[in-house]
């Protein structure tokens, strides 16, 4: 299972705000990720949520973890009217940052594009049933991002 949303369009990000995913070019097909088009936030389930049988024993001892590849990249500037300086993407996971998958630029002036990419293992417990992860600008001011994406790749269970 693998899902890839997609944002085409130049956006102005706000400093702390998520990157919003307005395409689905590859829908999941399992029901394991879950993601509202015009949002920035996207969940994804552990198999447990969909239908483990707890009624006899823990839903934990038959799926403890699900670990999904989660992959972003995308092409960053500092808008008009910017100041010229450091800027970054970063993903957050159930609303904190994975200072891992930072990733940082200095253009050279403003409106000067610049690719960022970064990956992380997301992994999802059982008794959490849920995770967030979100594609957020960590600098200090604005950024418009272009032709970003990210995949979602469903690695399976670890126990």
């Amino acid at each position: 299972m693998a899902m890839e949303l997609s944002a085409n369009e130049l956006q102005t990000v706000q400093a702390n705000a998520a990157v919003i995913w307005e395409e689905r070019p590859v829908p999941c097909s399992r029901g394991l990720v879950y993601h509202r088009d015009g949002s920035g936030l996207v969940r994804l389930a552990s198999p447990s949520a969909i239908g483990a049988n707890c009624r006899r024993r823990c839903c934990c001892q038959d799926y403890p973890n699900a670990d999904y590849l989660v992959e972003y990249g995308a092409n960053i500037q500092i808008p008009d009217g910017g100041t010229v300086g450091p800027i970054s993407l970063g993903l957050f996971i159930d609303g904190e940052l994975d200072p891992s998958t930072v990733r940082t630029i200095t253009p050279a002036a403003v409106q000067q594009l610049g690719n960022v990419s970064a990956a992380a293992i997301v992994s999802v417990p059982c008794i959490c049933r849920c995770a967030s992860i979100s594609v957020r600008n960590v600098s200090d001011q604005a950024i418009e991002v272009v032709n970003a994406n990210v995949v979602i790749s469903f690695n399976g269970i670890r126990r």
